[in-house]
């Protein structure tokens, strides 16, 4: 790469497989694995549990979850992807003494729509639906959500990842069947989710979120060398919340709109500006296609370069004002060493011409956004002028 890098994702590729594991994750599509959880208020079911999912699927790990005082609330909003300051947590229905994870496969799985608890329609493992709503049955109506479970890969992928570590994840998925026996030994736990502490460095954090969201570092991977909170670190995620909370990140400032948040980095905090597709503040079709080639798939943590100009031109155009273009496409010109992007109209031209080789137009973008729209308006008629447009691009409001 041209650009200078942090020492340790210099021309690296984030792995999913940890260094004693093989192709692990990579068999997740022929395995489908699940977990149940049953919370502290349903325990004294937990022996009709067990019996009902051996019943019905593969047991192969149980987990005996206790996590240190205090930290049950905030561990419950990161599970069920809530925003952190919640006053109202599952503590309060759920419990907050030792909880008792079953891992376990489906062996014939059966996908289609179902409408969750919250009211939202997607696939899951209707097998897996059917078993926990016949569980929280069994552990009477007042005890609702004494059981809570995975219903898709992804989900079991996200929790189990912040539960027991991403290590533990790839052991699930290379585990050797043992005719219905569990094939790893019960595993005890009692620290909280993984970050719950703060980060040990950003390969942890990314690591560990590689398996529970799509995302992309915007920054400049040097940007993670700074142990200054004043240095913005910019995430593409697929939602804002989700990502949030398993990152174990804060809003910066309570009840404000503006999606900077807060995480702990190495005993150090940093700041996070996420963005997620829709949002406005870049072409949608952009947000969505670097979010196809986010870590999950086995893509960079950082864009390459020839996706990092164009975006960083953007930001300098669209987001700055006027007076300071000519220093950052300076610096620009010499993080990348491509001094023809030092003037503005070349760089106009340079991230339009990118746009239209790539198909992308100019829409998604809210005018709360265009912090300069002199840039706009710029690259507006560069784009025009290569795409042979009559029309100009349109805006979204």
């Amino acid at each position: 790469m041209a650009r200078e890098c942090a020492d340790y994702w210099c021309g690296r590729e984030l792995s999913l497989i940890s260094d004693s594991g093989s192709d692990a994750l990579s068999d997740s599509a022929e395995k489908d694995l699940h977990f149940f959880l049953i919370w502290p208020v349903a325990r004294d079911h937990e022996d009709e549990i067990r019996d009902f999912l051996a019943s019905r699927f593969d047991i192969l790990a149980e987990v005996e979850i206790t996590w240190p005082l205090g930290q049950a609330g905030r561990n419950y909003n990161r599970l069920y992807a809530r925003n952190l300051h919640n006053r109202w947590s599952r503590e309060m229905s759920a419990g907050s003494g030792p909880s008792r994870m079953i891992v376990l496969q489906d062996r014939r799985p059966h996908y289609g729509l179902e409408m969750s608890a919250s009211g939202e329609v997607g696939f899951a493992n209707l097998n897996i639906t059917a078993a926990k709503r016949s569980l929280r049955k069994l552990v009477r109506s007042e005890y609702r959500y004494g059981v809570h479970s995975s219903t898709t890969p992804s989900e079991f992928r996200r929790d189990v990842a912040l539960i027991l570590g991403v290590d533990a994840l790839h052991l699930l998925y290379a585990a050797v069947d043992l005719d219905g026996r569990p094939v790893l030994p019960d595993l005890v736990t009692s620290d909280g989710l993984v970050g719950a502490a703060g980060w040990e460095s950003w390969e942890e954090l990314f690591t560990t979120l590689a398996v529970t969201d799509d995302f992309v570092v915007l920054s400049s991977s040097s940007a993670l060398n700074s142990t200054a909170q004043m240095g913005d670190v910019d995430i593409l995620v697929r939602s804002i919340w989700a990502f949030a909370a398993a990152a174990n990140a804060q809003l910066e400032l309570p009840g404000s709109s503006k999606p900077r948040f807060i995480v702990s980095v190495d005993g150090h905090e940093r700041l996070l500006d996420l963005s997620e597709p829709g949002d406005g503040r870049m072409p949608l079709l952009w947000q969505d296609r670097l979010l196809r080639a986010s870590p999950g798939s086995g893509a960079r943590v950082f864009l390459a370069d020839d996706e990092y100009i164009p975006f960083r031109i953007f930001k300098i155009l669209f987001q700055k004002p006027e007076g300071s273009w000519a220093s950052l496409l300076r610096e620009l010109a010499g993080e990348t060493r491509r001094p023809v992007l030092e003037d503005h109209e070349d760089a106009a031209s340079f991230l339009a011409g990118f746009l239209v080789a790539e198909g992308l137009p100019l829409l998604g973008i809210s005018p709360s956004h265009i912090g300069n729209s002199v840039g706009y308006e710029l690259v507006d008629q560069h784009y025009r002028r290569i795409s042979t447009q009559a029309e100009p691009s349109w805006l979204v409001f």
